[in-house]
């Protein structure tokens, strides 16, 4: 996921990167999901609900210090297009989230 509109982090320093690296995690899983029936029990629907912007996708992106908006517009543009693109791409699109947030 390229462009992530970063904010002020909320935890300072290292004490908080754990958690952020915790929420980073399950966005991801959620994208994952979403890309794969197979991925949760609640199959893609649970990430649909949670990507559409659900209270707890906020509070996880406040933890991940990921802009929320940035978030679900690009889960709505996953969503629109998954007729299009194959859900290998949406998993990388997602670990490229991961990768980006996990190394700063």
């Amino acid at each position: 996921m390229r462009g992530v509109a970063w904010r002020q982090p909320s935890s300072s320093g290292a004490e908080g990167a754990p958690y952020r690296h915790l929420a980073v995690r399950i966005i991801d899983q959620a994208f994952r999901d979403l890309a794969s029936p197979a991925g949760s029990p609640e199959g893609p629907g649970g990430a649909r609900e949670f990507l559409a912007g659900t209270s707890m996708l906020y509070h996880w992106c406040e933890v991940a210090d990921l802009n929320p908006e940035w978030v679900v517009a690009r889960a709505r543009k996953l969503m629109a297009n998954s007729d299009r693109f194959a859900a290998p791409a949406a998993i990388v699109e997602s670990t490229d989230l991961c990768q980006h947030v996990t190394h700063r």
